[in-house]
């Protein structure tokens, strides 16, 4: 980031209606989470509140106290400007500098990927994916023309997560979700920590005898196995992390010893709920499973595709379909993969038998899904 660019975060109410900016989104106001993420980025030369509610002004002026006040139309600006609106409240201080990393000089404007259904009739339909500006933030160089629609100007995709504008009541209810999902994280982090340090001495230690050591996630540490196949199990899974977090905290720490005679690996479920790109995830899906074979040249790769869920707001099945046929085609020949559709109902979601909460595997999931990997295991040969 350049040395000139001070952030204005633009609190004034554009109606007649309730501000909404005012209202309360887990205990803070709207605006509040808004300020909170621009003085996480530490390189602004100034943060500048211009709002026309006194109510905001004297909360500002307690809370924020670093902030610049200003109750008037937006000043002339000598500086590169980032601008964000007070109801952008999903924005994190790390899009902002990433972001700001991106502007050459050419406006930007924030984005997000919107899939647009195009039809004739109810029977004839596609989906396509396609960049829609929305009103959360846009960079400038303070000398351009102040009329935005004669600008040359780039989009800036934002995580889809953080691109709800508290616009209307139901985006303030959307917002209530989201914003609860990113105060969530933290604890799922420290519960993955958690899970790591418990099982360090599993992660490190190898098994006398046969053995098959389970990698991957919830789906794999909450399986309460010993033995499959005749391979006493070595479970390295830990609940709630992602292929690039097992990778971070697991792989590159050299936490994980891969010895086994055999590898079972799942990852996915994990990724796809965030904001990554297919070609991403399977980077990363990849770089877990080059690893693991450097370690262990002998032993055959069984790799698991993400499983399908069933009535699920957080996954889709479309997209985890995707994801399993880029993430196949990248592994290639180095795993043997298992296609998991066997475990769908004819709809194409996960058997509700097979599940407790429409993504966990019941013990009747777990007792078919076993029953899958003893037959692969046995035409391994080994």
């Amino acid at each position: 980031m350049g040395n000139n660019m001070k952030a204005i975060v633009d609190c004034r109410n554009d109606n007649n209606q309730r501000n909404l900016m005012e209202l309360s989104i887990w205990g803070k106001p709207c605006f509040a989470h808004v300020i909170n993420a621009v003085e996480g980025v530490k390189d602004f030369t100034s943060i500048e509140v211009y709002t026309d509610s006194d109510k905001i002004y004297d909360y500002v002026k307690v809370n924020h106290p670093n902030c610049s006040l200003f109750k008037s139309d937006i000043n002339r600006q000598d500086d590169d400007i980032f601008m964000i609106s007070g109801r952008a409240c999903c924005i994190s201080s790390k899009t902002i500098e990433e972001s700001i990393k991106s502007f050459t000089g050419v406006t930007l404007l924030s984005c997000i990927r919107k899939r647009l259904v195009l039809t004739q009739d109810l029977y004839n339909c596609k989906t396509v994916v396609d960049s829609c500006a929305i009103n959360a933030f846009y960079i400038f160089k303070a000398e351009e023309n102040n009329d935005l629609l004669n600008r040359n100007y780039a989009f800036y995709t934002i995580p889809d997560e953080e691109g709800v504008v508290v616009n209307d009541v139901n985006d303030f209810e959307l917002a209530l979700v989201l914003k609860k999902k990113q105060e969530n994280r933290p604890v799922v982090e420290k519960m993955i920590d958690s899970i790591i340090e418990e099982k360090k001495p599993v992660f490190s230690c190898g098994v006398e005898g046969k053995s098959i050591c389970f990698i991957g996630h919830s789906q794999i540490d909450q399986w309460k196995i010993s033995d499959i196949g005749g391979f006493k199990v070595r479970n390295c899974g830990v609940s709630g992390i992602s292929s690039f977090e097992y990778k971070e905290k697991i792989i590159d720490k050299n936490l994980l010893n891969c010895d086994g005679d055999i590898i079972l690996a799942m990852h996915g479920t994990n990724d796809v709920v965030w904001d990554y790109t297919y070609d991403e995830i399977a980077d990363s899906i990849l770089s877990n499973i080059n690893y693991i074979h450097s370690n262990n040249k002998n032993a055959p790769i069984v790799f698991l595709s993400c499983l399908h869920v069933n009535g699920r707001l957080d996954r889709s099945n479309e997209r985890i379909d995707k994801m399993n046929e880029v993430v196949k085609d990248a592994l290639g020949n180095k795993v043997i993969w298992v296609d998991t559709s066997f475990m769908n109902d004819k709809y194409g979601d996960l058997i509700r038998e097979y599940t407790v909460d429409g993504l966990h595997l019941s013990e009747v999931g777990y007792s078919v899904l076993q029953e899958k990997i003893e037959k692969v295991i046995d035409g391994l040969k080994l």
